[in-house]
């Protein structure tokens, strides 16, 4: 939903509201060509993968070092900046994924708020293939919010 630059903006925003003062500018480059980038359109989260690579620039850039619970919700946060009312899986994932381990997330928050997280090694004698189909999904905002909404209700 939206121009991809709005996720990259969210986070701007979002990220000098947590520490209380300007992050300061910075000029970059965004670039993810085919066959590098996170496919747009193909359900790999890159909406997610593009907030998340803002945020950790800005975190870095702030020399402030959030932790990664904390640039989660902020990633969050910016996505609903653009509109898209998403979770925070896709963040977890971009933030704590590890080569040749799954990522268990119990999406439940304990008693403080925080969510359990464990790294858990593949079998070597496992792959894992993620193919693009080429089909992409045309969802509108308002579908995509409906469908996270639904998913809310019925947990």
């Amino acid at each position: 939903p939206g121009h991809w630059g709005n996720y990259v903006r969210g986070a701007a925003q979002v990220f000098t509201q947590s520490i209380g003062r300007p992050s300061g500018g910075w000029d970059g480059l965004v670039a993810g060509a085919a066959p590098f980038g996170v496919p747009v359109g193909a359900g790999l989260s890159s909406s997610s993968a593009l907030t998340v690579a803002a945020m950790v620039t800005l975190n870095t850039l702030a020399g402030v070092q959030l932790p990664n619970a904390d640039l989660v919700q902020l990633c969050s946060d910016a996505e609903w900046y653009v509109g898209t009312r998403g979770g925070i899986m896709d963040q977890f994932v971009a933030l704590l994924a590890q080569r040749d381990h799954a990522l268990f997330l119990d999406c439940r928050p304990d008693a403080a708020g925080h969510f359990q997280t464990e790294t858990i090694p593949l079998p070597t004698t496992h792959r894992l293939l993620i193919v693009n189909s080429g089909v992409h999904h045309a969802n509108t905002r308002n579908e995509f919010n409906l469908r996270v909404a639904a998913g809310r209700a019925g947990v």
